[in-house]
Order: structure tokens, then C-alpha cells, then sequence
């Protein structure tokens, strides 16, 4: 599980897609270019490049029962907002799932530098869009597992 979430990680810091914009505009969704994970998850980049200093914006479609450990990021004011289906977070330390909070479509998440966090989905999945300024990142608390 962690794993995958190492590598959803590294291919969104890694991104640079064709698809992804840097004027103002539309952004044509249905020609973001996914890359899917190894645990399915699909993601996308349509704004920028998260690994460059910069604004950026990034979908992710989660898929059921998919899980992210605790982890913090260092970016500041990092904003994520539900699309669809039901998204499961949790400020803390350790992964609890009795903490986690139910957040539908059109809820909005704003994770600041350095706060630990986690999340989940159940049997619906979910898809998520998250905007913030680069360089992106992800530090786990407990690293390899």
C-alpha cells in the first residue's frame, strides 16, 4: 500500500504533461493524459508542474478502498477538493480509521506545511483535485512502510 502511494508520489512530482497548462483558459478535462498507479489510482496534471517552483493543479481518481498513510507535505496552503464520490481524512499522526471524516463532492481540504495527515476511500472511490505552488512533495512519518 505504501508503496504505491511512494509511486503515486513520484510520478505526480515527476509530471510534465503535454495536457498541463500554464495560460489562462479553459482546460479541456477529457484530454488530461492519466497515468495509473500500481494500486489504480489514475492521476493527472492540467496546470503547471509540481516539481517546479510554480502554482500547480493535479486530478487523482481513487479507487475503492484505496489508502494513504500518514504523511505531510511542503507546500502551504495546499488545496484539495472533492469531485466525486467520498474522500476519508484525518489530521494525526498514526493512521486511525475512527477518525476519519466522510468529505463528498464540492467539500474542500486545506493542508498546511508540515501537518500530518491521512486518507482513504471506501467502496465508492473517489476523485480528487488538488492546487497548490511547487515544489510538491510527500514525507511519510514511518518511511518504508
Amino acid at each position: 500500500m505504501r508503496l504505491a502511494t511512494v509511486v503515486f508520489a513520484a510520478l505526480l512530482l515527476q509530471s510534465t504533461l503535454v495536457s498541463a497548462q500554464d495560460r489562462a483558459g479553459p482546460v479541456d478535462l477529457a484530454a488530461l493524459q492519466w497515468t495509473t498507479l500500481p494500486n489504480g489510482a489514475k492521476v493527472a496534471v492540467f496546470m503547471g508542474n509540481p516539481k517546479e517552483p510554480g502554482p500547480y493543479g493535479s486530478r487523482a481518481r481513487l479507487p475503492a478502498n484505496w489508502r494513504v498513510a500518514p504523511h505531510t507535505h511542503p507546500e502551504d496552503g495546499r488545496v484539495t477538493t472533492v469531485v466525486s464520490g467520498v474522500f476519508y481524512w484525518a489530521i494525526g499522526e498514526k493512521f486511525d480509521e475512527s477518525k476519519l471524516q466522510a468529505y463528498g463532492p464540492g467539500s474542500v481540504i486545506i493542508e498546511s506545511r508540515g501537518v500530518a495527515h491521512y486518507a482513504m476511500t471506501k467502496e465508492e472511490g473517489a476523485e480528487i483535485q488538488t492546487n497548490s505552488t511547487g515544489p510538491a512533495g510527500m514525507q511519510y512519518l514511518e518511511p518504508g512502510k
